[in-house]
């Protein structure tokens, strides 16, 4: 397929999987991968620039927060949650974990409440799907936190294995990720399902995952 006469591709909702990013561009698709919210209308944040009037910050705990003239004003009809949604400078306060890199870009980590506490060091679910999403026999994964009775929760993986007679075992996934990421961030237990809970857009419905 040529998606070069498509023109420019963005791509929102969730984090975009860099090997579909590459995969889209070897068919000669421009993919700019945007980040917003309903309450800031849309999109406004193109590859981790801003767009020009809009501000980004990392606020508390890691939290996004923006501002700018496409961000609600509020609410309507709801004082209290308009209260809690914004601070008083009107910055209004995502869901969402980001950082800023010294180019003055932002990095989407994920949902503040996917974040998995364990020990001392948070894990955020998507950097290790990245990293596990490259073994040759995984199809598809999903990771979250699962309550452990020393460091509170643990990493688990859910894994869809391309072939059930092969399927990757705990050490390999586990060195695998170790390659990619810091060793405490790869999975400490490992899930085979036949498919993950997605919406009919691809989206991964991580509460509904096995209890584990």
């Amino acid at each position: 397929a040529d998606l070069a006469r498509l023109g420019t591709l963005l791509v929102g909702g969730g984090p975009l999987d860099p090997g579909l990013r590459a995969e889209a561009g070897s068919l000669g698709a421009t993919i700019v991968e945007t980040y917003g919210l309903t309450e800031s209308c849309g999109g406004v944040v193109y590859d981790g620039v801003a767009f020009e009037g809009t501000e980004v910050r990392i606020g508390e705990g890691g939290r996004i927060e923006l501002r700018g003239p496409t961000v609600m004003q509020g609410y309507r009809s709801d004082a209290a949650a308009t209260g809690a949604a914004f601070d008083v400078h009107g910055w209004l306060r995502t869901s969402d974990a980001g950082s800023i890199d010294d180019g003055g870009r932002l990095r989407v980590l994920g949902r503040l409440d996917d974040a998995i506490r364990t020990g001392a060091e948070t894990v955020w679910p998507v950097e290790v799907e990245r990293a596990l999403a490259s073994n040759p026999k995984v199809a598809d994964v999903a990771v979250a936190g699962r309550p452990h009775a020393e460091w509170g929760q643990q990493v688990v993986a859910f894994v869809v294995p391309r072939s059930i007679d092969d399927a990757p075992s705990i050490e390999e996934l586990r060195d695998h990720a170790s390659e990619r990421i810091a060793r405490h961030k790869a999975p400490r237990e490992v899930v085979l399902v036949h498919e993950l809970p997605r919406t009919a857009g691809g989206k991964l419905r991580r509460g509904e995952l096995p209890a584990g």
